[in-house]
């Protein structure tokens, strides 16, 4: 059978998850055969903190049980001021949202669409947005529209990897910030094509030499598409799979991965096949956007 919904209204407040036991969960469990529920989130804030979640998974196979068969459930924010998913410190805890098939498993993840009506998005200390399929099925969605900012801070993350296909990103902001190794990535696994990413705001800016990738890559299958329409892009640089090859020293795909560069990289490329990269579309207006700046 399908997992029942959840619904929490909270208009005029704050819903807050803090701590690894802190969840709101609608899952397909090993041996079970259904349909994931919609978690569907209206507040003024949302807070997900050291190992706060909201999942819906199709889990893997345990020692009894084989792997469970159904979709994942979609996650749908609909946030006034702001959220904030952070560990406080440094660690390997979980803190984040979630819509994965587990390896093994059969079915699609599930969407996450978030919608912030007046402020920012905030991932700090290894915060996820997550909706990746290492089963059998297509990865979901990932839509995030806010009024302001989106900031990924320290090994924050925005995924959508699939082994099966699809597992687009949007994202439409004020201002789009990276900070020391945070990723925005749609690769692909085995044969699947990487999804695409389409980024519209009116700034990117990502530090020096601190290793933040957006990327859309494949092993064997096509690179995705990535479009970003913006009016500046500041301290990134799209790089070719012939650009990897001469940087990192090697023809080895496994090894042709952005992330071993210090530098902050765009890429689509396909890892195993030359022939089957991706593209890389930035449309900037016809403008100087130093001109007039100090340093």
């Amino acid at each position: 059978g399908n997992a029942g919904n959840i619904t929490i209204k909270a208009p005029t407040g704050t819903v807050s998850f803090d701590g690894k036991s802190s969840t709101a969960f609608s899952n397909v469990e090993a041996g079970a055969e259904g349909r994931g529920g919609v978690i569907n989130i209206t507040a003024r804030s949302l807070s997900l903190t050291n190992g706060g979640q909201l999942n819906t998974f199709v889990r893997k196979a345990d020692d009894t049980k084989p792997a469970g068969i159904g979709d994942a459930g979609n996650v749908k924010l609909n946030i006034t001021d702001g959220i904030n998913i952070a560990n406080i410190s440094d660690s390997d805890i979980l803190t984040g949202i979630f819509s994965d098939v587990e390896s093994g498993a059969r079915g699609n993840a599930g969407n996450i669409d978030i919608d912030i009506i007046k402020g920012s998005l905030f991932l700090i200390n290894g915060a996820e947005l997550d909706t990746s399929n290492q089963g059998q099925g297509n990865a979901g969605n990932i839509k995030i529209t806010t009024a302001k900012d989106i900031r990924l801070n320290n090994d924050a993350s925005i995924t959508a990897n699939t082994k099966g296909g699809q597992g687009n990103i949007s994202l439409n902001s004020r201002n789009l910030i990276l900070r020391r190794n945070s990723n925005i990535t749609t690769n692909a696994t085995g044969t699947a094509t990487g999804g695409n990413i389409t980024i519209n705001t009116d700034n990117i800016v990502a530090f020096p030499n601190e290793n933040s990738d957006i990327t859309a890559n494949a092993f064997s299958g096509s690179g995705g598409k990535i479009t970003i329409n913006t009016q500046a892009l500041f301290g990134m640089v799209v790089r070719s799979r012939a650009e990897l090859e001469r940087l990192l020293n090697t023809t080895e795909p496994a090894q042709l991965d952005p992330n071993k560069l210090p530098t902050n990289d765009i890429t689509a490329i396909s890892q195993q096949n030359p022939t089957l990269s991706g593209t890389v579309t930035i449309n900037t207006p016809d403008i100087n956007p130093s001109q007039g700046l100090t340093e």
